[in-house]
């Protein structure tokens, strides 16, 4: 903890803070090479409506005390890729956004590879959203070791905009909760967490999000996997707007290796029927108002001793959804093995 950065910016509100670096509008964009950034105030990297982007080699390391802090945040950006990186965070570690650009046209964030990263976030490691106005679209994510985070994999669609054909392949995830502040940070160790939801009062749109893959995918954490779309048909038919999503080939150990608060549901930003977090006992997968989610060669163990009192059920599909299906599903709780072949 004993880092440069300051717990507070001087005379500073809002969005004061200064980005380490940022391009906009620009292209055949280069950032290769050992070398480091380290302590941004806000965005380390920010990329907001560029094309043809390579960052290979980079390492960031911020103050995992300084909220923000995001590592790399690729905006309205096309053709990048991102390899060999290692990053550090507060905030984020790489977030993808789509928002209306300084002449107000929205092009989409699209083709982008991410590729051998290892990240660490009090936030998410890698996230869409919550900012999701446009398209995010046709991302790859393979190689990547994500440790000591507050949430491992993140969809946060909260605009009405749409993310679609993402896949996530090679995954090694370690999420534990990371609040000692309470609540502070968004995220509750969850290692896979899709949310598409309203953030606001008066928001009657929200987008879509579908034909997501996660395959070859190695967990240990404190939570457990958390999907959830719109629960309110009157959505402008928006109801179960998460929909064709995959999830192949897991092997997920649930454990206990931090002592906190009572586990809830974290739906942040969010408003209404949703609230902001919700006590809740820990289901290794948790699924609400969603669609055709697939679930095959999955193995899930719930580590026992007398700290795991919150551990609830291998799976809660209960909240109207519609196709679930679970192949060659194993659970292994209180010393015995449950195994399931079940359409819901």
């Amino acid at each position: 903890l004993n880092k440069l950065m300051p717990q507070t910016w001087p005379n500073c509100t809002g969005e004061c803070r200064p980005k380490l670096i940022g391009f906009q509008a620009s292209t055949n964009i280069t950032l290769q090479g050992t070398f480091s950034l380290l302590n941004s105030p806000d965005w380390t990297v920010l990329l907001w409506s560029c094309t043809n982007v390579l960052v290979d080699g980079v390492e960031i390391w911020n103050d995992r005390r300084w909220p923000n802090g995001d590592g790399i945040d690729p905006q309205n950006v096309q053709n990048m890729i991102i390899r060999n990186v290692r990053i550090n965070t507060g905030d984020d570690g790489i977030c993808f956004k789509s928002e209306r650009d300084a002449w107000g046209n929205l092009p989409p964030t699209r083709n982008i590879l991410v590729q051998n990263a290892w990240i660490s976030s009090h936030s998410c490691a890698i996230k869409v959203g919550s900012t999701t106005n446009g398209l995010v679209h046709d991302i790859r994510v393979e190689n990547v070791t994500i440790v000591d985070s507050n949430r491992g994999l993140g969809i946060q669609m909260r605009d009405n905009g749409s993310v679609y054909d993402i896949s996530y392949d090679n995954i090694h995830i370690e999420t534990r909760w990371w609040d000692e502040d309470v609540n502070s940070w968004w995220g509750d160790a969850e290692p896979i967490w899709i949310t598409a939801i309203v953030r606001s009062e008066n928001q009657s749109d929200i987008g879509r999000v579908h034909d997501i893959r996660y395959t070859n995918i190695s967990i240990r954490s404190e939570n457990g996997i958390f999907i959830s779309g719109i629960g309110d048909p009157s959505k402008r038919g928006q109801y179960q707007n998460v929909y064709n999503i995959a999830l192949e080939n897991v092997d997920m150990l649930l454990d206990k290796w931090f002592l906190y608060q009572h586990p809830s549901i974290d739906y942040r930003p969010s408003y209404g029927e949703y609230g902001e977090c919700v006590d809740s006992l820990v289901d290794g997968i948790r699924i609400e108002y969603s669609r055709n989610i697939s679930i095959r060669n999955f193995a899930m163990t719930f580590v026992m001793n007398d700290v795991q009192r919150f551990w609830n059920d291998c799976y809660n599909v209960s909240q109207n959804n519609q196709d679930i299906s679970f192949q060659e599903f194993r659970c292994n709780k209180n010393e015995t093995t449950h195994i399931s072949h079940k359409e819901l």
